[in-house]
Formats: structure tokens, sequence, C-alpha cells
């Protein structure tokens, strides 16, 4: 999960997901796991990220069904990319 929070509601593992639009998201299979079986489990999708009207979605409870299976696979060359970064950082 991306977020931890503890409050009066009770603690709550986020996993965060944005979007510029409106659509499906992609989750890895640890996050679709963790988010099918832990009781702490939220899932907040944000849509029109970058936009002055964002909105929040908040999903508590999802269940296998609540998935649809996809094979999803993206590679991005770094020594093409380099130079498209916003930010880079050297450790």
């Amino acid at each position: 999960y991306d977020v931890y929070s503890e409050g009066v509601s009770g603690k709550r593992c986020i996993e965060v997901k944005g979007l510029h639009g409106n659509g499906n998201i992609a989750i890895t299979e640890n996050e679709y796991r963790f988010l099918t079986t832990a009781s702490d489990a939220f899932l907040y999708k944000v849509y029109a990220c970058g936009t002055s009207n964002p909105v929040l979605s908040i999903f508590k409870e999802l269940k296998a069904k609540d998935f649809t299976p996809e094979t999803v696979e993206y590679s991005v060359s770094l020594t093409e990319y380099r130079g498209k970064a916003t930010e880079q950082w050297n450790f």
C-alpha cells in the first residue's frame, strides 16, 4: 500500500491510483492480493488528476469479482526517456 492512516475511524492501508481522465486502473498481483484480503485495505482512485477538478473515489472491502483480469505490459527505454523526465534524482 502507499499510505498508512490511523484515526478515530480506525486504521487504513491505502493504495492510491490516479488517472488524467476517467477509466480503468492497473494494479499489480501483490496489490490485488492485498486489496481483496486485508480487512483494513482501501483503494483511493483519483480521476482527472492534474485538472482543477479532481475527484476522489474510495473503495473498501473489494472482492475478486470486482476486478477484471488483463495482461498489460509496457516497457520504457530509460535512455530515450531520460530527457523527458520532469525530475531526476541521483543517489
